[in-house]
């Protein structure tokens, strides 16, 4: 499975509009492009950061999609009031939902940096963690990472049942996170987290 990812800085009072506008018409007009899987939109209400991540089967369809996608790019960047997008393709690494997540879920995202054996080391860092965060952090309900080893980045994801489970969970997220860095030698670039507005990402289980 691979994953593309849009990043933009959206007009914070077009979020809730932008949002509908996924829902009903661009996620139907995506899943009809050969070799989508799905669309999750993570939103910072604050600062406008938007993160849409459309999920395929494969790389090969991912690339066939560019021309066919770049229009619904357009809309979604329109609809939104963003600037210029920012665009990441990834390898999926890791899908695992714990159980499915709710309406209001919130998201915690880590991005790593480092060469490809570490990139790959983080994988199984992460997953380690995880299977060990899933009994000690309630309302964790699923977690991804995507991956980029030319760029020699990976995004790790995890997802709660809402923002006060999130919140919760910090202090242990941090000693996780600093466990899947020193393992794998990879460094922290950044951690945000997100509202989970859209959850079509049609990807199994990835363990």
């Amino acid at each position: 499975m691979h994953a593309r990812s849009t990043t933009i800085t959206a007009d914070v009072s077009a979020i809730d509009r932008g949002t509908q506008f996924v829902k009903n018409q661009l996620l139907p007009a995506l899943l009809r492009v050969d070799g989508c899987r799905g669309l999750s939109i993570l939103v910072d209400r604050e600062t406008g950061t938007c993160i849409a991540t459309s999920s395929w089967e494969d790389e090969q369809a991912m690339r066939a999609s560019e021309e066919e996608v770049r229009p619904l790019r357009d809309d979604f960047v329109a609809t939104f009031g963003g600037g210029p997008p920012a665009v990441v393709e990834w390898e999926v690494a890791l899908m695992h939902r714990h159980h499915p997540s709710p309406e209001g879920a919130w998201a915690r995202v880590t991005w790593l940096e480092g060469g490809p054996v570490a990139i790959d080391n983080s994988v199984g860092a992460f997953r380690s963690a995880l299977a060990t965060a899933e009994k000690t952090m309630p309302g964790l309900s699923g977690a991804s990472m995507l991956i980029n080893r030319d760029d020699g980045r990976a995004a790790g994801t995890v997802v709660y049942d809402n923002a006060d489970a999130a919140v919760r969970t910090r202090a242990h997220a941090d000693t996780y996170r600093a466990g899947v860095a020193g393992q794998s030698g990879t460094g922290v670039v950044d951690v945000r987290e997100f509202e989970l507005a859209v959850a079509r990402l049609r990807v199994p289980e990835l363990a």
